[in-house]
């Protein structure tokens, strides 16, 4: 009857609010983990320059020894 169709109608509006909630949550998770990667990815680059910083710095050291 028009009850159960409008109880069930309910019913189905309550869990797709329920899941436009959880679906903003995932969106949130989802950008600050994109965020996070992002801040992973800056400070792999900053380590990789000071990295080849440290690799000329020593291959000076290892030519002035070697011409001391």
């Amino acid at each position: 009857s028009t009850q159960v169709v409008s109880k069930n109608a309910k019913g189905l509006c309550g869990v797709a609010a329920d899941n436009s909630k959880q679906l903003e949550t995932l969106k949130q998770h989802a950008d600050n983990t994109n965020e996070s990667m992002n801040t992973v990815a800056g400070a792999a680059e900053e380590l990789a320059t000071s990295i080849s910083h440290i690799h000329s710095q020593m291959a000076h050291a290892a030519g002035v020894i070697q011409n001391a």
